[in-house]
C-alpha cells in the first residue's frame, strides 16, 4: 500500500478473509481507487476484492490534455 498511496496510505484499511480483500478508507485522488483495486487483484492468492475506498467529490482527476468533459 505504501507504494500506491505514498502520501495518504495511513487511513487505508486492508482486511483479508479467505482470499477476499476488502479495502476501506479515504483517498486524496479518485483515480487511485481503480488503481488500488487492480493492483490488489494482481496479488497472488487474492480471489476477490471488495473496494470500499472513497474520495471527496473535489478529488476528481483532471481530464487528459485535449480531452473534453461533458458540460
Amino acid at each position: 500500500m505504501e507504494r500506491l498511496f505514498a502520501v495518504s496510505h495511513r487511513g487505508i484499511g486492508v482486511d483479508v478473509s479467505r482470499g477476499t480483500v476488502t479495502l476501506t478508507g479515504p483517498v486524496r485522488d479518485a483515480a487511485l481507487i481503480p488503481a488500488a483495486e487492480r493492483r490488489t487483484r494482481a496479488v497472488a492468492g487474492v480471489v476477490d476484492v471488495r473496494c470500499e475506498l472513497t474520495a471527496p467529490p473535489e478529488a476528481r482527476t483532471a481530464p487528459a490534455p485535449g480531452r473534453r468533459t461533458a458540460p
